[in-house]
């Protein structure tokens, strides 16, 4: 869609209440309710309709065709009733049944703007609100509303309407004005109450609402740890991304949010106090958990907002939210802002003449600045045209789209290369992020016990509990609890320790088994851990396709670092070298490739 429709009628509202609060005058809201709006719309009005926007015969009698000689019928205990004719309402479920909804209203929506410059009326579907200065003018605008809805057929239900009267003037506040439709109240909205348009609350010194938090608390229940992870990105957190978007709880809050499911989140994992918060946060594709951090998605929305206003593709939206940014930055700075000043104030700047003036209002621009600062976004306005550059990142107009996943996986891809970077939890993460099938278990659990998921998440960041792994205590006695060696070690454990070398055999035969099962089907494998040649070397698998010859062996280095894993197959090249020569008398290609598979996951 080329229109971010939510957002620019929840700005052109936000831009009208801050218009009134400034210029110190009135306005007056309602918001109503259509009675079973896409159900009741009759069809004889949507055909009118369409005729009247000169569409086409064609289309028309298509429209007709699609709709003409719908019935429905009830199966009750003593048969099929007779066939009971539809007459009004929009297909469920067709694409089309959207957009012609919008046909029939747009008359009315017409009728009620105008030729005002000043927005009358905002509608996004069914979803209608009248905005004026004057209690008279809304009062005109609900009679005029409920008499051209009546004429198409459709009902407003002032039981579930709201209307909201804000004074500008001092006392600044709400006022108890009583709004009607049809004769019947509308339901006031009151200091520290509001009303969700579209999704956002609005109202004066509203209190947040806090019910949707409060389902976490229920998210794990009856769930295995992988599924709380997912259940956390798919339903949790894009359940947040609204609120953020529209500013509707403050950072100090979200962090709250953070450290609650941070614990949770370690606790899933089995992971102590002490692991790397760059593990849960980091880029999912190389090896880490990948979950948003609330406090930074906020501010990512609010800087991604800010910019999609600017450069909406409604040249109404455009039209207001540039002189609304430059109305901001002249009521701070005092003087008409160029594209500097423009460009210092989105980016958080606080120096010069913003460090002795503050703005009266908080709204799309000032929550967008305080954000670019956090995140360290620098705007750049060309010829009052936004871009913004983040690091090595330059985002223009035409990235519009782009602006919230850009910045999210460059701030997750660089929590990955801090933990590479620490000596001991990011030794087998620099590994398991060379392929991201090392870490498929994460999203899914496919293939992984409970008792692997308990284990592996404390042995990628070395933190299982091991009488070597504490070097602070060097005192303490350090030598293995199975074999006696000096240093029990998370290394010594899965790779040396000779009271599990049969889990060493055994580790090795199943990789072994797995490729042999996958290379049978592309070709032919002539032997399988035997003496080649009369030489002493067994490689574990020689295989043949066509006229070349790959002479395979399998190893398992812990992984310590790359270096580890380049030092293996060095080692494994050399013992095998001498086979070379002995192939390729009967072949015409020989290679030998080394399939290391690292304890913890990686492989190369």
């Amino acid at each position: 869609m080329p229109h971010d429709g939510v957002l620019e009628h929840n700005f052109i509202l936000q831009q009208a209440v801050e218009q009134a609060r400034s210029s110190k005058k009135d306005i007056c809201i309602a918001w109503l309710d259509v009675t079973n709006a896409f159900g009741a719309l009759p069809h004889s009005a949507l055909f009118d309709s369409l005729r009247a926007l000169n569409v086409g015969e064609p289309m028309v009698r298509l429209i007709e065709d699609i709709y003409s000689g719908s019935v429905s019928s009830v199966l009750t205990e003593e048969g099929t009733s007779e066939p009971i004719p539809i007459r009004s309402g929009v297909k469920q479920g067709c694409p089309l049944s959207g957009l012609l909804f919008n046909i029939a209203l747009d008359p009315v929506i017409r009728s009620l703007q105008g030729a005002s410059n000043q927005h009358k009326v905002l509608a996004f579907a069914d979803d209608l609100c009248l905005l004026s200065n004057t209690t008279s003018g809304l009062q005109d605008l609900l009679d005029h509303l409920h008499l051209q809805m009546s004429r198409l057929g459709l009902h407003l239900n002032p039981h579930k309407s709201f209307s909201l009267h804000l004074r500008g003037s001092t006392p600044v506040g709400t006022s108890d004005t009583s709004f009607t439709l049809n004769d019947h109240q509308l339901h006031p909205v009151h200091e520290g109450d509001f009303h969700k348009f579209l999704g956002k609350p609005v109202g004066f010194n509203a209190v947040p609402n806090y019910t949707s938090l409060n389902d976490l608390a229920q998210l794990g229940v009856k769930l295995a740890p992988w599924q709380r992870l997912d259940a956390l990105k798919t339903f949790f957190f894009s359940s947040l991304q609204f609120p953020m978007r529209t500013a509707q709880f403050p950072k100090g809050d979200w962090k709250k949010i953070d450290k609650l499911i941070l614990k949770e989140v370690k606790s899933t994992l089995n992971l102590p106090n002490e692991a790397s918060n760059e593990y849960i946060y980091g880029n999912r594709k190389l090896g880490c958990c990948g979950l948003p951090i609330s406090a930074e998605d906020a501010d990512i929305n609010l800087v991604d907002s800010a910019f999609k206003l600017l450069s909406s593709r409604d040249a109404l939206c455009a039209e207001r939210a540039l002189p609304s940014l430059h109305s901001t930055v002249r009521k701070r700075l005092g003087k008409i802002p160029d594209d500097q000043m423009l460009s210092d104030f989105m980016s958080g700047d606080i120096g010069g003449d913003f460090s002795t003036t503050s703005n009266k209002f908080s709204n799309t621009w000032t929550v967008g600045r305080v954000a670019s600062r956090r995140l360290g976004i620098q705007w750049i306005f060309q010829d009052s045209v936004p871009s913004l550059v983040f690091r090595d990142m330059t985002l223009k107009v035409n990235h519009r789209r782009k602006i919230l996943f850009s910045i999210r996986d460059r701030l997750r891809t660089s929590r990955v290369d801090t933990l590479h970077r620490k000596k001991n939890q990011g030794k087998v993460l620099e590994l398991v992020s060379l392929a991201p099938a090392s870490s498929h278990f994460i999203s899914d659990g496919a293939f992984t016990r409970f008792a692997d998921w308990r284990f592996v998440h404390r042995a990628r960041l070395n933190l299982v509990p091991l009488n070597g792994a504490k070097p602070w205590l060097k005192d303490s006695d350090q030598r293995c609890r199975r074999c006696g060696f000096q240093q029990e070690t998370l290394a010594h454990v899965l790779n040396h320790c000779s009271r599990y070398s049969h889990a060493w055999q055994l580790r090795h035969n199943a990789i072994v088994d797995r490729l042999v099962a996958a290379l049978g089907r592309r070709g032919e494998i002539p032997s399988c851990n035997q003496a080649v040649a009369g030489l002493d070397l067994r490689p574990d698998i020689v295989f043949k396709k066509g006229t070349d010859i790959f002479i395979i062996d399998v190893t398992c280095p812990f992984e310590n670092r790359k270096s580890a894993f380049s030092q293996a197959r060095a080692n494994k090249i050399a013992k095998y070298d001498p086979l070379l020569p002995v192939a390729r008398a009967d072949t015409a290609h020989c290679a030998y490739p080394c399939w290391s598979t690292g304890l913890l996951g990686p492989r190369k």
